[in-house]
């Protein structure tokens, strides 16, 4: 420790030093004979930094001699341990999207998991794969075992400095994400660029004016999580027609307020009793949560007015007055209609759902669609207790996942989707004998039980 509360990094040795650069750089031990002297100078310059060597290595890999040597130069004079400096040069040589990404990540979303910050990126009008991609080469994140997004310390604070230094006033930066800068956009109505606010806050927070948004007429992405939000007169008057991405469990939505842009609109543990008077053309909305909206009465008619809807929760919400009609939601592919207690009648299902969990329902009966699910891999039927089914239908073979535990009623269940079907006989011959006990062991009607997925009562046929 070289001070109180500061802890020194501990460094490599010089041998250590050039074989970590050079995994980076060339994907092997030891650099390659052309590169040995600029190697050995940049080991030198890192000074056994670990996050210096893998950045530089990764910044440099696939360049030129002279493209080293250019580079090298910009390091000239700067004494270590000038990190920044090392990373800076890194981050200028990103894309113009890989450069917005990487600190949309820095700012917002380090520590999510990767496929949610790709399809909230999605919304956002990036294609984000094979940026994340080369953020992952560079250094600048890994992605855990766990599929979450990480981001060294140091790198996330020079990403938040970046989108700090483009404008003294935080209504001119890209993203806000401070409590304090939030209140001084919101209080003074900065009109600002294509921008972005992410606000968490344990806590009421108290937003005086109705009309708080209504010069942020870039606000593409809106996050705002807090114990409590108290609105003036409890009705917020404007929102952008600009936001693309909306999470914000608000009691309503501005009358006035033109939906066309969103993408994803996240309102869960809400207290909206209905989205709006009428319905709003949502032709590029792709996700809808209303999860857990206990006084959400009535959704619009998606099938005419989000053609694109991809995903669609509304478990957890008993003031639903009827099913939604999901007709001609053709890209449909994960569906929650989780905790109905009023409704004996299930909707027919679209035909492309993947995902699709009933449970905890009424439902007397399922959709005579089921059967014809041709890529469903997961269905939940947990405490569906009314059901009055002694044997399940045929299942697609597809499925993967069932779980129809606490469905009283059943007794038997088909094991045709316990199975995945295989017809090419070659391949299946060359996959380990120890693969195909895994596959069965985990597919068979005894792993089902045992996971209380299929009640020990049902007999499988």
């Amino acid at each position: 420790m070289i001070e109180e509360g500061i802890y020194e990094v501990e460094k490599l040795t010089d041998s250590q030093g050039l074989k970590l650069f050079s995994l980076h750089a060339f994907g092997q031990n030891l650099p390659k004979q052309e590169y040995k002297e600029l190697s050995e100078l940049v080991a030198n310059y890192s000074r056994g930094n670990p996050l210096a060597l893998r950045v530089l290595g990764s910044h440099l890999s696939d360049m030129s001699i002279e493209e080293w040597e250019s580079e090298l130069e910009k390091l000239k004079g700067q004494s270590f341990p000038e990190i920044r400096k090392v990373l800076q040069i890194s981050y200028d040589g990103l894309g113009r999207n890989e450069k917005k990404i990487f600190l949309d990540i820095a700012c917002f979303f380090k520590g999510q998991n990767k496929d949610d910050v790709e399809s909230t990126l999605e919304a956002l009008g990036f294609h984000p794969k094979s940026e994340i991609r080369r953020l992952i080469n560079k250094c600048h994140i890994t992605v855990s075992s766990v599929n979450k997004i990480h981001m060294h310390d140091l790198i996330e604070h020079m990403g938040k400095d970046i989108v700090n230094k483009e404008c003294d006033q935080p209504g001119g930066r890209s993203g806000l994400w401070n409590f304090e800068d939030i209140d001084r956009v919101r209080s003074k109505l900065v009109i600002g660029a294509s921008f972005t606010i992410i606000f968490e806050f344990c806590g009421t927070y108290n937003l005086e004016r109705p009309t708080s948004f209504m010069k942020l007429r870039n606000l593409r992405f809106l996050k705002i999580r807090s114990t409590e939000v108290l609105v003036a007169n409890n009705k917020l008057e404007f929102l952008p027609q600009t936001l693309r991405y909306l999470d914000w469990g608000l009691e309503s939505l501005p009358l006035n307020f033109c939906p066309k842009n969103l993408v994803e609109l996240h309102m869960s543990f809400s207290n909206l009793t209905q989205l709006w008077n009428g319905d709003k053309l949502l032709r590029k909305l792709r996700l809808m949560d209303l999860s857990n909206s206990i006084r959400l009465t009535r959704i619009p008619d998606l099938s005419s007015i989000a053609p694109n809807l991809e995903f669609l929760y509304l478990n957890g919400c008993p003031g639903l007055v009827e099913f939604p009609s999901l007709q001609n939601l053709s890209k449909l592919t994960e569906l929650s209609l989780g905790g109905f207690d009023k409704f004996t009648h299930c909707p027919e299902i679209p035909c492309n759902i993947r995902i699709l969990y009933l449970h905890q329902n009424a439902i007397e009966l399922l959709p005579s669609s089921i059967e014809h699910l041709s890529q469903l891999v997961k269905l939940s039927l947990f405490e569906c207790t009314r059901l009055r089914l002694k044997c399940l239908p045929e299942l697609p073979s597809c499925l993967e996942y069932l779980d129809a535990s606490d469905c009283t009623s059943l007794k038997s269940a088909s094991t045709s989707f316990l199975f995945l079907e295989d017809e090419d006989e070659n391949a299946k011959a060359d996959k380990s004998e120890s693969e195909d006990d895994n596959k069965e062991a985990y597919k068979s009607e005894e792993a089902y039980k045992d996971y209380g997925l299929i009640p020990e009562s049902i007999d499988v046929v």
